[in-house]
This record gives C-alpha cells, structure tokens and sequence, in this order.
C-alpha cells in the first residue's frame, strides 16, 4: 500500500515514490503461487493539494499498472484519492469551498470534471449512476459502462440491424465514487476496475467544434469549464457534448490557434 501525505511532498519525489511501488507490486504478483494479486486495502492511496499534482501521479500509476488487457484472475485496481481544500479544480473553485456549499449544481459540475480526469488518466469513460445527499455531503457514484453489471438485456436477434457494433463488456467491476465531505472541506475519490479494453474516444459533434472556433479567445481549459456547465443549454443536450475530455478540447483549440502564434512571429522577423 501506497499511503502519500503532505503538501511539502514534491510532484516529482511522489511520482518516484509511484514507481517504486509499482516495481514492489511487480515482485509480490511474481511470487503468487495461483497467479492471482492479493491486494487489501488501497494500491494508491495519496493526499493532493493541486490539480496538476493529482492528474500526473493517478496518470502515471495508471500508465504503469494497467495494460488494458482483461485478466480474469486479476484482482481490481484500486485508488483512494483525497483532495486537500486549497485543491483547486480549473483555477477557481476551490474543493474546499465546493465541499461545504449549498450549491448542488457547483457540486455536480466538479464531480463531472473529476470524472472526466479519471477518464483522461486511466482511458476508461464512467457514467453517472446516482447521486445522493449524506449527513457530511453529497456522493456521486459512477460504473464503467462495459462492465457486465450494465449489461443491458438481451435482445431479439431478428430486431437488431445488421450495422449495430457487438459490444464488448467484462467482469471489471468498475466503479468509481466521488464525496464531499463538509466536516473536512475536503472531497474523495475512490476508483475501483480491473483493466480491459480502452473505452471509445467520444467524437466531438459539430456544436462543440462551432463553440469552441467562435470561443477560441479564451483558454482552453475556461472552454472546457463552460462546456460543461451548459447541459441545459438546447444545441447542447446531446451526451457526446458533455462527455468529451480536457484532452479533445485543448487539442482541437490548438489546432485552430497555432496559425495564429506562427503568424505571431512573423511578425517579429
């Protein structure tokens, strides 16, 4: 078990500390006689006071401990995840104030986003299941999509088109839980799967691109941040928009921008 605290830790010492973990696990699964991890607790279990910090240990753990290939006999993966109250999430809410607020829309808003990190990191979209109030604050809990738990069920054969794709889903048991705790101003997340097939890249619709062309003033992360917030918003209710990744949007806003910078330039020549 990996157990990281305090905010003097450096990102770069903490990424080493990951790595070596990842060796240790290494060694232990070599050493099991039924070729089965045995895991207790948590394999990552860390405290993160900025974002940058939380995204680049979760993404390099992740890169090194799962191969996306489904093992039947492999134990989940497991993470715990808490972010500090100065932990700040596109810059300008703060976990700390997001915990103790009354504003279930804000609340929702950043579970999305942490969900959407989880996605960027580990290559694996989860969708919202529920959402429920507790004593200490709001929870929302989240399943891969792929796992056989969402197996949808099954249909008549002679009522499928000849063009549907044959989903592929596994015995992941993948879960993933986002809380917000008042008493500590704090949030948790907790990530639970077992490694498989990467899940789709959402294509990004035609409203989205348009959006961002017309937006491509503003930072991409500030694009992304109103992306999300506009679920209510009609040109925007289709899912794909809102499922999509700091990753595709800061690609796409620097494809329309990098002309721009060369021209910049130039114009110093």
């Amino acid at each position: 078990m990996v157990k990281l605290f305090g905010a003097a830790t450096s990102a770069v010492a903490r990424l080493h500390e990951v790595n070596l973990f990842v060796d240790h696990q290494s060694q232990r699964a070599g050493k099991n006689q039924t070729g089965v991890s045995q895991r207790a607790g948590f394999d990552l279990d860390a405290c993160y006071d900025t974002h940058e910090e939380f995204v680049e240990v979760v993404s390099a753990f992740l890169k090194q401990h799962d191969d996306h290939k489904f093992d039947l006999t492999a134990q989940p993966l497991k993470i715990k995840a808490t972010l500090s109250p100065a932990f700040c999430i596109d810059n300008d809410v703060s976990i700390g104030a997001c915990a103790v607020t009354a504003d279930g829309d804000l609340q929702r808003r950043v579970a999305m986003l942490l969900r959407s990190d989880i996605f960027d990191c580990s290559g694996y979209y989860f969708h919202l299941q529920h959402a429920h109030e507790r004593r200490d604050g709001a929870k929302y809990s989240f399943s891969c999509p792929a796992s056989v738990e969402d197996r949808p069920a099954e249909r008549d054969p002679s009522t499928i088109q000849r063009y549907t794709v044959q989903k592929e889903y596994f015995e992941c048991h993948g879960e993933c839980h986002i809380s917000f705790s008042k008493a500590n101003a704090s949030a948790t997340v907790i990530y639970e799967h077992i490694g498989h097939t990467e899940s789709r890249k959402f294509h990004m619709i035609e409203e989205v691109r348009n959006y961002i062309k017309s937006h491509k003033y503003l930072p991409p992360r500030q694009i992304y941040r109103k992306l999300i917030q506009m679920t209510n918003v009609p040109d925007f209710e289709k899912p794909e928009a809102h499922v999509i990744t700091r990753k595709q949007v800061y690609n796409f806003w620097i494809s329309l921008t990098q002309g721009d910078w060369h021209r910049d330039v130039d114009d110093f020549g």
